[in-house]
């Protein structure tokens, strides 16, 4: 779902700091990095979901997605996930820079905590975490 991908960069983007968003956020795949030159990146993917629900007026939408963190320096991976994943959980208590109101966030939530996922040819290690969020069409 292309709204909640820019949405979510948006708002990363936009409240947290130049230190943890480290790389520019990048739908579906971290960039390659070589033994020569390691990369740093991050990237957001849609992951699947269960439907939503239906309603006597209409319905919401579920979707999943993940974040991954990519650095040559571990710490500054870990630290980066821990901290995107700190500003997405219950996010819809808070203020929700998205792009537009063709949608409206019911919740966002971390289901999956931050954790180590591998460490690359290229030596960068990769840490994810996991979120459910629940829209509604035309917010």
């Amino acid at each position: 779902m292309k709204w909640l991908v820019e949405s979510v960069i948006k708002h990363l983007n936009k409240v947290l700091p130049p230190n943890i968003v480290y790389a520019p956020i990048k739908a579906n795949v971290l960039d390659v990095g070589t033994n020569d030159a390691p990369r740093k990146s991050i990237a957001l993917r849609i992951i699947p979901s269960a439907p939503g629900e239906q309603y006597f007026e209409g319905e919401t939408i579920k979707k999943n997605f993940q974040i991954l963190v990519k650095s040559p320096d571990g710490l500054e991976a870990m630290s980066s996930v821990e901290a995107i994943a700190e500003e997405l959980h219950n996010l819809h208590r808070r203020s929700f820079h998205s792009v537009d109101t063709s949608y409206k966030l019911i919740t966002m939530e971390k289901y999956v905590e931050p954790n180590w996922v591998d460490k690359t040819e290229a030596n960068e290690q990769i840490y994810t975490a996991l979120f459910t969020t629940e829209l509604e069409k035309g917010g």
